[in-house]
């Protein structure tokens, strides 16, 4: 008998149990598997049939737009979701690795007004029960407290372990698009295919994000788009 653990970091197994050598260890994974609340089973509380959470916000779940069939990453989901109000919104939820320099929030927050680039309305670090949801809280410490150049001696010996740690992550944005089969004439098609376009040109220029120099003390800002648009 061996436990697995998959998340968005990957997948860790404890050492295996004869379970007729060690009955007592089947028996409590048993009645932990009754006994346990949802969470610490794997269950997101903070997302359900109908409703989904960014930060104090409680939307309403229309539809899915996408969903990855990966574990291990990103995990990208998008939903379709309105407020109490009726305003429709995107929610993107995913789980970034926490060394990453550049994130998408602050690409988003430097191209506010940009025409073509989604307006973030808000963003969470999703938490349950209060505590950061982040793969190194289900992971012994030894393969976290070093990361990311983890090393674990292995019969004497040395290795590198890439322990990856990923935060769960959501964001608010709109506006909300309408599928392309939805169009209601060729004109809007085509003046679709020109927002591509321009959202590939976009994305091909190398964004820098905003730091200040320690000693010129200067700013490094993104190209300035108003000429374009």
């Amino acid at each position: 008998l061996r436990i697995h653990l998959f998340d968005r970091a990957g997948a860790i197994y404890s050492r295996p149990y004869n379970i007729h050598d060690h009955p007592h260890v089947l028996i409590r994974l048993l009645c932990l598997a009754m006994v346990a609340p949802s969470e610490a089973l794997g269950y997101d509380p903070t997302i359900l049939i109908t409703t989904i959470r960014v930060g104090p916000r409680t939307l309403i779940v229309l539809n899915k737009i996408i969903s990855s069939d990966l574990i291990r990453g990103r995990a990208t989901s998008c939903w379709r979701v309105r407020d109490n109000e009726g305003d429709q919104y995107v929610v993107k939820d995913c789980w970034t690795n926490v060394t990453r320099i550049t994130r998408e929030v602050d690409i988003l927050k430097a191209t506010a007004g940009v025409r073509g680039v989604p307006k973030l309305i808000d963003t969470w670090k999703v938490e349950i029960n209060g505590e950061p949801d982040v793969t190194s809280s289900r992971r012994p410490p030894f393969l976290v407290q070093n990361y990311p150049d983890t090393v674990i001696d292995t019969q004497n010996v040395a290795t590198k372990v890439i322990a990856e740690i990923r935060q769960h992550h959501r964001l608010l944005m709109k506006p909300v698009g309408t599928p392309l089969p939805n169009v209601s004439s060729l004109l809007e098609l085509v003046s679709c295919m020109l927002d591509v376009l321009d959202g590939k040109w976009l994305y091909s220029v190398r964004w820098t994000r905003l730091t200040v120099a320690a000693s010129a003390r200067e700013t490094c800002a993104p190209r300035d788009f108003a000429s374009r648009h």
